[in-house]
C-alpha cells in the first residue's frame, strides 16, 4: 500500500484543510518572503519554542532517520541546530541538512548522509528511500527551472510507500484582492501564536465531527457571487490537518484518485473556465474548510492568513490534484 497523506506543520498545521483526498504523509509546503532580521536573524521569533512544537507534533520514534531540507541563507538557519538537537534527544537519527539540490547546507555541522547525498539526481532515489522523516523548512519548494530537486525526489519516495515528510511553512498571507503579502511582524506574531497555542485535541475533535457531517450526503457550496457546486464525499479519504505528523498517522493514510464536479446551473460557464486553463483544469482539486480560530482573518484587517486555512474560510480549487493524492 502506498501511504499518501499530508500533515501540514507550521501555521498550516493549525489551519485544517478538509480536502476530498488524502495526501502523502507530506505536510504543508514552504513559502517565499520569509527573510527577516531581528535578534539572531529570526525576526524576534521564539525559535526554541517553534522547534519544540515541530518536534512534538512529529512524535519521532526511536531510530527514525530524519533529514532536514532548507533554502539556507535566511533567518531559518538558526532553527536548524535546534531541530537537529531535538532529533537526537528523541532517540532518532540526525541525517543532517541539505539544500534543495542535494548540497550540505553551508555552516552546518557535517553529517555523513547529508555530505554524501550529492547533487546528482540519479543517485537520490536509492539514498532518500532510507529517510524516515524529511522536514522541509521555509523556502524548500519545487524549482520550476529544473527537472529534478530534492523536494520532488522526496515526493517520489512517498509515492513508493516509504517515509513521511513534514512541510514547515511561514508564508501565504494574502490581501483581499488576492495579492500575496510579505511576512512582517504582524504575520509572524499571528503564525507563531497559531503554532504554539492551538488546542490540537479540540481541533481534531472538530474536524472529526465535520467529516462525519460531510459523509452524510450531498455537499453543496454556494456564494452570493453565484457559486453553486455540489458533490459527494462518500468514502473518499479526508485530509484533516490537525497537527498529527506521527508515523502512526502516516501508516494509516489512504489515497484518492477520483474527483467529481456537478453543476446544475451554469455548467457551460464552469466548463469554459476549465477549458481556459487546459487539461489540468478539468479536475476538482479540493474543498478546504478552515476551523482554527487562531488563523482566522484578524478583526478590522483585510488580509487572509496562511492561504485561507483559518476559521471562517472556505476554499474551492480546480486543477492539478496530484499533490493531494489525486491522479
Amino acid at each position: 500500500m502506498a501511504f499518501r497523506r499530508r500533515v501540514r506543520l507550521g501555521p498550516i498545521v493549525c489551519g485544517v484543510i478538509l480536502a476530498l483526498a488524502a495526501c502523502a504523509p507530506d505536510g504543508g509546503a514552504g513559502g517565499a518572503g520569509d527573510e527577516g532580521g531581528g535578534e539572531d536573524g529570526a525576526g524576534g521569533l521564539n525559535l526554541p519554542a517553534i522547534s519544540g512544537a515541530l518536534l512534538d507534533r512529529m512524535a519521532l520514534e526511536s531510530g527514525e532517520r530524519v533529514l532536514l531540507v532548507a533554502r539556507g541563507g535566511d533567518r531559518w538557519d538558526a532553527l536548524v541546530p535546534l531541530l537537529r538537537e531535538g532529533v537526537v534527544a528523541a532517540g532518532a537519527v540526525d541525517l543532517g541538512v541539505v539544500d534543495n539540490y542535494g548540497a550540505p547546507l553551508p555552516g552546518t555541522a557535517p553529517a555523513d548522509f547529508a555530505a554524501g547525498l550529492g547533487q546528482d539526481a540519479a543517485g537520490w532515489a536509492e539514498a532518500l528511500v532510507e529517510v524516515d522523516v524529511a522536514v522541509k523548512l521555509p523556502g524548500a519548494v519545487p524549482d520550476p527551472e529544473v527537472d529534478h530537486d530534492v523536494y520532488r525526489a522526496l515526493q517520489d519516495v512517498l509515492r513508493g510507500g516509504r517515509g513521511r515528510t513534514v512541510h514547515f511553512h511561514w508564508a501565504g498571507a494574502t490581501a483581499f484582492d488576492m495579492v500575496e503579502l510579505p511576512v512582517d511582524d504582524r504575520v509572524d506574531r499571528l503564525y507563531q501564536r497559531a503554532l504554539l497555542d492551538t488546542d490540537y485535541g479540540a481541533l481534531a475533535a472538530t474536524l472529526a465531527a465535520f467529516e462525519g457531517t460531510l459523509r452524510e450526503g450531498a455537499v453543496r457550496v454556494t456564494t452570493p457571487a453565484g457559486t453553486d457546486i455540489r458533490f459527494e464525499v462518500g468514502d473518499r479519504p479526508v485530509t484533516k490537518q490537525d497537527g498529527d505528523a506521527s508515523a502512526q498517522r502516516a501508516a494509516a493514510a489512504r489515497n484518492l484518485i477520483d474527483r467529481e464536479v456537478e453543476a446544475a446551473v451554469g455548467r457551460e460557464g464552469v466548463l469554459a473556465e476549465m477549458e481556459a486553463v487546459g487539461e489540468v483544469g478539468r479536475s476538482f482539486r479540493e474543498l478546504a474548510v478552515g476551523f482554527n480560530p487562531l488563523l482566522a482573518i484578524p478583526d478590522g484587517e483585510e488580509w487572509i492568513p496562511y492561504y485561507g486555512y483559518g476559521a471562517g474560510v472556505v476554499r474551492l480549487s480546480l486543477g492539478d490534484n496530484t499533490e493531494l493524492g489525486g491522479g
